[in-house]
């Protein structure tokens, strides 16, 4: 019988993370106020035990350690998506008291980004929550590619797992990278021009993430209604088009410690990661282009080289 020794390390990971949720929960509960309210606690470390910040730390790494560590499959990637879809916007509505409601997804990735410009022309001050939120995702995009959007979005998460909807492939539609990112580009120049102009931020007239605030306002639910719709066709459209938050980590990752590369003599050219995966990025890796469109850090096209000439490592 053959032995993985990968296997016995997924096991000895796994056990790491769980003890850790434990711990954190723990945590989470200790330095809670008492009443419960939505207020932060002061201080940097106050804000990150609310669990919704640890919480997307132990993703992004959990989504690190297997991809580095484990041959992460289809399949198993297939179950973390309505994982991180329910820990991250649905736990908030369980009764779990203190720790669901710091489950919130408040400030949501779009507001992450949009809401201090807004501040900052109101001549407020940007609360320490969206410092902390920047920082959290910073930390993980520069580790490795996009480990927040990978491994911690849920409407990146939900929009994955619509695409999976097995269609005739002449229905699934590839945009250009450079159409994509150009219109991501002139949205987010737009947002400025009319936030320092007028103090309108235009990101919440199309913020999907608006939704998870649970008011069910028609609008939000209408929103996210045409981004899901067009992600049974496109590969994480949003992400790609629209979003500010993929648009900054976007840059970050091009900087990322850890990223998909390719092992040198291994690869014979056969495209298959190309064709058999819709990540804008895979046509850059393969050709060892030094800036890359957007990669989520999924791990499909580690899995789908026959030859194991993909790895995730440094640089």
């Amino acid at each position: 019988m053959n032995c993985d020794p990968r296997s016995g390390k997924s096991v000895s990971f796994v056990k790491i993370i769980l003890f850790s949720l434990v711990l954190l929960f723990l945590a989470s509960l200790l330095l809670a106020d008492e009443d419960g309210d939505h207020r932060p606690l002061l201080g940097f470390w106050g804000i990150m035990a609310y669990p919704r910040y640890w919480m997307s730390l132990v993703f992004g790494l959990l989504g690190f350690i297997l991809l580095q560590k484990v041959r992460l499959t289809k399949n198993l990637r297939l179950l973390f998506l309505p994982i991180i879809f329910f820990i991250f916007s649905l736990v908030e509505l369980l009764p779990l008291g203190v720790f669901a409601q710091r489950m919130g997804l408040h400030p949501s990735p779009v507001c992450t980004v949009s809401k201090p410009f807004l501040f900052f022309v109101e001549g407020k001050v940007i609360p320490l929550a969206f410092w902390v939120s920047l920082l959290v995702i910073a930390a993980l995009t520069l580790l490795g590619n996009k480990l927040f959007c990978g491994w911690v979005c849920p409407v990146g998460a939900l929009q994955e797992l619509i695409h999976r909807i097995p269609l005739p492939k002449r229905f699934k539609l590839e945009v250009p990278f450079r159409v994509a990112n150009s219109i991501r580009i002139v949205i987010f120049a737009l947002f400025i021009l009319f936030v320092f102009t007028m103090g309108i931020e235009i990101y919440e007239y199309f913020n999907p993430f608006e939704v998870f605030h649970w008011d069910l306002e028609a609008a939000g639910l209408v929103i996210l209604g045409a981004v899901m719709l067009v992600a049974l066709f496109m590969w994480r459209p949003f992400c790609y088009i629209v979003c500010p938050l993929g648009l900054i980590t976007w840059v970050l990752e091009q900087f990322s410690l850890f990223r998909v590369r390719i092992e040198p003599g291994i690869c014979t050219d056969c495209d298959r990661c190309i064709r058999d995966n819709p990540c804008l990025a895979m046509r850059a890796i393969v050709k060892g282009s030094r800036v890359r469109p957007d990669c989520f850090a999924c791990g499909l096209c580690i899995e789908s080289c026959p030859k194991k000439g993909l790895r995730y490592d440094r640089r």
